[in-house]
């Protein structure tokens, strides 16, 4: 049985290192590729540690006699079989499951790492908001993006509402005016 023991374990350790080179090289080099990286070979390690801690209180538990055996040495053995076909099992699975759930991984992070860059550089407790320009942001969070919309909505002339539409994309870090209207958790009602 300790010859199992050994090519299970020498199986599942090529298996996982085989996952982790697998998942570096699908992810490549995209924004945010590293912390998915990080976070799938972390699931599968804690994984496989966890299988492995398990697997060993058991052992430690029946060589100190807390838990009844008639024979301790192979009920150990059993034991390790089975916690090394359970890891070969659990990365077996994670070979056939990441390769279809690493495009929505992916995609999921990605529009993170999106979201988060389109949001304000800027604290929002520096951004020092006039009056107007606040009443300017919310006419843009309720969807009046453009110049001739805003003047309409506040009844202010167009230029007028370009100036303040930029002082408010300086004032916040932000490039784009459609930008601002990701800023709404931030801005209470008047």
């Amino acid at each position: 049985m300790g010859a199992a023991v050994v090519v299970l374990n020498i199986l599942n350790a090529l298996l996982f290192a085989s996952l982790g080179v697998w998942l570096r090289k699908r992810l490549g080099s995209e924004p945010g590729s590293t912390a998915r990286f990080v976070v799938s070979l972390g699931g599968l390690t804690f994984g496989a540690l966890t299988v492995g801690a398990i697997g060993r209180a058991l052992t430690r538990s029946v060589e100190v006699g807390w838990l009844p055996a008639n024979d301790p040495r192979e009920f150990i053995d059993g034991l390790q079989i089975t916690v090394s076909g359970v890891l070969f099992a659990a990365g077996m699975a994670a070979a056939y499951l990441l390769p279809r759930r690493i495009v929505q991984l992916s995609n999921l992070v990605t529009t993170v790492d999106v979201v988060r860059s389109r949001t304000a550089s800027i604290p929002p407790h520096e951004w020092k908001l006039t009056p107007r320009q606040k009443e300017v942001l919310r006419t843009i969070i309720a969807g009046h993006v453009t110049d001739e919309e805003i003047a309409a909505d506040l009844f202010i002339s167009k230029n007028t509402a370009h100036t303040h539409v930029n002082d408010l994309l300086r004032k916040t870090g932000l490039t784009s005016r459609r930008d601002l209207a990701l800023l709404a958790p931030f801005v209470s009602d008047p």
